[in-house]
């Protein structure tokens, strides 16, 4: 789908649509292109769209209210909040929140976030309103978590070489096989003025 990305296939919703999504450590919602935001003027939709009104198990969680923005000045994504089966590999995660969209602008490809639930854009947005009330949703892996998938909230990825067309991830611990020696540990340090991780 381009350089520089690493790229989850996954399903969403029944009967099962594939889509191709971005893994991304430093944000925290899942999301897909729906099939109106796709326009090549403003985004091309690498990695397919998911049609809402095709999935029977769908449940809209909130029209609209779906919104999150990247560095890139003018890009961003708004839609609908969604709940709905997520399929990767093996496992599939039962009625996961996830974000749809519905407009698109300078954004190429649908994300799977799995970063800390503090990172999602719901959650971000009302904390900087001054919302101290809110409370982050149960994110990818908690949810994985909960529906016993995984035994712990963690994950570890293998980017392989430079040269190599994939990579792996292994949600709820590691592959011993991928590197020598041992692991350390390491405390993790909240952003100065924020507080959050």
């Amino acid at each position: 789908l381009g350089g520089g990305f690493y790229y989850v296939n996954a399903s969403v919703g029944t009967p099962a649509q594939e889509v191709a999504l971005d893994i991304d450590t430093g944000s925290s919602d899942v999301w897909m292109f729906g099939v109106h935001s796709c326009d090549e003027t403003t985004s091309v939709c690498a990695g397919g769209a998911f049609d809402e009104t095709a999935s029977t198990s769908i449940t809209i969680i909130s029209e609209g209210t779906f919104k999150i923005q990247y560095f890139t000045q003018g890009s961003g994504v708004v839609g609908d909040y969604i709940g709905d089966i997520f399929a990767i590999g093996s496992q599939t995660i039962k009625n996961l929140t996830m974000g749809v969209a519905s407009q698109a602008v300078s954004v190429n490809t649908g994300i799977m976030g799995i970063g800390f639930d503090t990172n999602e854009a719901a959650y971000a947005s009302d904390i900087a309103q001054g919302d101290t009330n809110v409370q982050p949703y149960p994110n990818l892996l908690d949810v994985m978590k909960s529906q016993g998938l995984v035994s712990s909230r963690s994950y570890s990825l293998y980017l392989d070489d430079l040269e190599a067309a994939t990579g792996s991830i292994v949600f709820g611990g590691y592959d011993k096989a991928k590197f020598q020696g041992d692991l350390g540990v390491l405390d993790i340090q909240p952003d100065s003025q924020s507080g959050t991780y």
